[in-house]
């Protein structure tokens, strides 16, 4: 017996069930038994058989129901149907049957209610309950209104008195089964709630285990791409050949292209809105745009996609905005573009609209000619992307999340900086994803600025003739004259030409026409472009253009800057410091050395330190106008030496700026960091650039000198 109860129990009231299956299964067994006890009551009260007959089916059908449910699981419509038949079928036999007795109608507007709301869906029991009513108050009015009373009932005074008795005992039946389910489903929720916390308090120790190891991971990633992308700098430095120097880019490159993954599986953990915090401050559009141009090439190398860059020459280039939220935005969107193409192009374009009040919408767009997204997709993405009603680039596209969680984290940054992200797609016919950002303009600098404009004109040969109007393009822009040659013949004819200062030809049209170009170069600069994966073997009149061919590198070559892939790294360092004391604190020796090197560029003094320990010692002795501080080290971390230098009791050490040297990047970080004292903070790998405005900051003017 014990056996066949919990067999019945796992069956029909298992805690894999729906709490509203469960529900229906007590209420459907209490209903069931019920009826066997009113049938015996009327047996012995008013022996009436079509009372029996009736409340018989109603207690069959309701284990009927009972069955269907939990066969088919389709407990819903066996709700709906039992309803029905007790409501709009049962009652009006009932009520005619007993010469129109209204206590008929009171039991059943109980119980009907009362099981609707218990057992049928919101969204189901509210209609049902309202046709219920209707149907009562019909039966009301007809009876009253169009019928006659048929023939004199034959019971007796006491039959009529135990068919009230009947209803009082059915009224009373009816509420006490519905208290028991009713406290039943209380039950039912409470345990759901209890489970609800219990998963709810997992899921806070897991985003700690999670914040535990991406810190982890940020640290031991990012410490030994401190070394390689920092000694790459070094190097990058240093009277090198082109083709060396391309070579060293391309490290420096991938090296980038690990870490904006890196940065981007950090960024997707930390999708709420309300932990996203800006930190805005000037930066360079055409450092941030050559960087990431510079990465996602390196990603599509050896693809069958073309990378095909369109940017504005009138862009301001000093703009004031957090410049690291839109990294993420940028890159997020091609990277979508890349996981979705597997052959094709990959467009992006950068443009502005010029606001009032100093203002811009800074325009990126990316297409792509890859699967898009079919409309079943389409119909669930729908209402993640904000719409932009009045923007010409947005007529007939379609607002919806594309890719899923990666541009949801776009539009909540985007959200905090007042733009709007919108996508167009068609399934199989490619995607293209529109953003519009609001920024201030900090200089009216233009992105791109050409050195004595007049004396340049440009002589294009590239591979294909889009190619070669692109490249067109892209000069006609910075307002310089260029002609296109079509065909080898007319290229061999105008290279003879002293008209051009400079040649712009592919390494496949280089190679087939090098003997011609030898003896007709003269003081032409030539530029050889060609992929990533390809790098030209050239000598030092000849320079690399790589691509993809956009305005910024171009214009780079075109005011004599060699170094194409990046300008700004090619940049020389304006500033010395040689009076300047600085102390380096690491536990790991090669980023010591690293960043010792990296300093000395400024010819600064440098003193380095592998532990907290011996930190202090070494600031007791000397004095210090700079100390960069390892986060994560034994024995005594960051934050401890750092408290521990403020503890001295020279008041220099409480004026002293220390720098947070860090691997650890994740969300929060920053704040950290300035909460615990430190003057500020330097991510790992060191930037040169970023490294460079930390010693213009922190470093005593007088000690530093222009170059």
């Amino acid at each position: 017996m014990q056996e066949s109860l919990k067999k019945f129990q796992s069956k029909y009231f298992s805690r894999d069930l729906d709490i509203e299956l469960r529900v229906f299964n007590i209420t459907h067994i209490l209903m069931g038994f019920s009826t066997l006890i009113f049938i015996l009551l009327v047996f012995l009260v008013v022996d009436n058989d079509r009372t029996i007959g009736m409340i018989f089916c109603v207690g069959a059908f309701s284990f009927f129901t009972f069955y269907e449910a939990n066969r088919t699981r389709h407990y819903v419509a066996c709700a709906i149907a039992m309803s029905c038949v007790m409501n709009l079928v049962m009652l009006p036999i009932i009520y005619f049957s007993y010469n129109k007795q209204l206590c008929t109608i009171a039991i059943y507007f109980l119980f009907g209610l009362i099981y609707n709301n218990l057992v049928i869906p919101k969204k189901y029991s509210t209609p049902i309950s309202v046709i219920d009513v209707l149907a009562y108050l019909l039966v009301i009015y007809a009876g009253n209104r169009y019928l006659e009373y048929g023939p004199a009932s034959a019971t007796t005074d006491f039959a009529k008195s135990g068919d009230y008795i009947i209803a009082l005992i059915a009224s009373g039946f009816v509420v006490l089964v519905s208290g028991f389910v009713i406290r039943y489903k209380k039950r039912l929720l409470n345990n759901e709630i209890n489970n609800f916390n219990r998963l709810y308090e997992d899921v806070i120790e897991a985003g700690k285990v999670q914040d535990t190891f991406l810190v982890n991971m940020s640290h031991e990633i990012r410490t030994p791409m401190n070394s390689i992308m920092g000694n790459t700098q070094l190097l990058l430095d240093k009277e090198l050949d082109d083709e060396v120097k391309n070579n060293l880019y391309g490290i420096y490159n991938s090296c980038n292209v690990l870490l904006s993954l890196t940065n981007e599986i950090m960024d997707l953990s930390k999708t709420n809105e309300s932990e996203i915090v800006l930190y805005n401050s000037r930066y360079d559009i055409g450092e941030l745009l050559t960087e990431i141009v510079s990465m996602i090439s390196v990603r599509l190398t050896d693809s069958d996609v073309e990378f095909i860059v369109k940017i504005e020459s009138d862009i301001p280039r000093y703009l004031y905005s957090d410049s690291g939220k839109l990294r993420q935005v940028f890159i997020n969107i091609l990277n979508n573009a890349i996981k979705n193409t597997d052959k094709g192009s990959i467009t992006m374009s950068v443009g502005c609209e010029y606001k009032r009040n100093n203002e811009i919408n800074l325009l990126f767009d990316v297409t792509d000619t890859g699967k898009g997204i079919d409309k079943t997709d389409l119909d669930e993405l729908s209402g993640i992307v904000e719409e932009a009603k009045d923007d010409k680039r947005y007529k007939d596209s379609v607002s919806m999340e594309y890719a899923g969680i990666s541009l949801t984290l776009c539009k909540d940054i985007l959200d905090k900086l007042d733009g709007i992200i919108k996508v167009n797609s068609e399934y199989g016919d490619g995607t293209t994803v529109f953003t519009s950002i609001p920024q201030q303009i900090d200089s009216t600098e233009k992105v791109v600025e050409i050195r004595e404009p007049e004396k340049i004109n440009v002589l294009i040969y590239e591979n294909g003739i889009q190619k070669s109007m692109h490249l067109d393009g892209i000069i006609k822009s910075l307002r310089l004259k260029s002609y296109v040659a079509s065909t080898n013949s007319v290229f061999l004819s105008e290279i003879r030409s002293d008209d051009y200062t400079h040649v712009f030809i592919s390494n496949e049209n280089y190679i087939e026409n090098i003997d011609a170009i030898k003896k007709n170069t003269g003081r032409k600069e030539l530029i050889v472009i060609s992929d990533i994966s390809e790098l030209p073997s050239l000598n030092d009149n000849i320079h690399a253009l790589m691509r993809p061919v956009q305005l910024i590198n171009v214009s780079a070559l075109l005011n004599g800057e060699t170094d194409a892939l990046t300008r700004n790294k090619a940049e020389d360092k304006k500033v010395i410091m040689p009076q300047a004391n600085v102390l380096v604190v690491d536990d790991n020796l090669t980023n010591l050395m690293v960043a010792a090197n990296l300093l000395k560029k400024y010819r600064i003094s440098v003193t380095t330190a592998l532990s907290g320990k011996e930190a202090l010692a070494l600031i007791r002795e000397n004095d210090y106008d700079l100390i960069f501080l390892d986060y994560m080290m034994p024995d005594m971390d960051g934050v401890d030496t750092l408290y521990a230098i403020r503890m001295l009791p020279d008041l220099k050490y409480r004026e002293v700026p220390v720098i947070a040297l860090t691997a650890n990047v994740v969300s929060g970080a920053r704040e950290m960091f300035f909460r615990n004292g430190f003057d500020d903070f330097i991510a790992k790998p060191i930037d040169i650039n970023i490294l460079e405005n930390c010693l213009k900051n922190f470093i005593p003017k007088e000690m530093q000198e222009a170059v």
